[in-house]
């Protein structure tokens, strides 16, 4: 397999990952209730860092799957 085509699923895993970790925080905040939400209380801020990283440009499912579109034609 080319290096193009492992670097599109290695990327396709990471934001696979990262999906996977924020409906892990979503179910914690669920867990502790409003107070969870609460600007100083952990697990709030641990849902915001997660948040914020997981729509990092590298992340993003579009832009993946539109590279490895775009792979895909050229391979054609």
């Amino acid at each position: 397999m080319d290096t193009a085509r492992k670097i599109a699923q290695g990327r396709d895993a990471l934001a696979s990952a990262a999906k996977d970790a924020l409906a892990a925080l979503e179910r914690m905040l669920d867990l502790h209730g409003t107070k969870g939400m609460a600007a100083a209380h952990p697990v709030q801020r641990f849902w915001r860092d997660a948040s914020v990283g997981a729509r990092h440009v590298l992340l993003n499912r579009f832009m993946i799957e539109e590279e490895y579109g775009k792979l895909l034609v050229r391979t054609m």
